[in-house]
């Protein structure tokens, strides 16, 4: 095969695998936020946390009440908010909340790839993770920004990732 004929093919499957991307970003996208509320629904089932969910299909957010501080002159709840969202050209999906008081920002991204069977999936730091893997890796960095971000830790949904003793 030529230069020519080896480059053209090239950006042919180079197209073509954004394409694929392009496609199924936004089903990942909900996939991933579907499991987010269910696991949202299961914390705030077994009064674990008291999430509150909100916004719009492209930018969606997570609320955590935050109890009132013990020095300061106002009683009221404040909220603590996640964003997340579909990246504007559509190859990934990014979550993150702003430092808020005593708690520092949270960042979480996930590249979307279409791996060599295909199909396209989030990424996390180049390797592949499940919807709702995906969906426990930002519900616990919202919720322990504190702590650092464990990939290799095989977490199960609802079950092992909250700290001992809050369950």
């Amino acid at each position: 095969m030529s230069w020519y004929e080896e480059a053209s093919q090239e950006s042919a499957d180079r197209r073509s695998r954004l394409e694929a991307i392009y496609r199924e970003a936004e089903k990942i996208y909900n996939a991933i936020w579907d499991d987010i509320v269910r696991e949202i629904n299961q914390l705030t089932s077994r009064r674990q946390q008291s999430l509150q969910v909100n916004g719009s299909a492209f930018q969606r957010t997570i609320k955590q009440p935050i109890s009132p501080r013990y020095d300061r002159a106002d009683s009221e709840f404040r909220f603590r908010e996640m964003s997340f969202v579909l990246t504007a050209d559509r190859k990934g999906v990014i979550a993150t909340a702003a430092r808020f008081e005593d708690y520092p920002p949270a960042q979480i991204e996930f590249d979307l790839e279409q791996s060599k069977d295909g199909i396209v999936r989030p990424m996390h730091k180049g390797t592949p993770v499940e919807h709702g893997e995906a969906a426990i890796m930002v519900l616990q960095h919202f919720l322990f920004p504190d702590l650092p971000l464990e990939r290799e830790r095989q977490l199960e949904p609802t079950e092992s990732w909250f700290p001992k003793g809050l369950k």
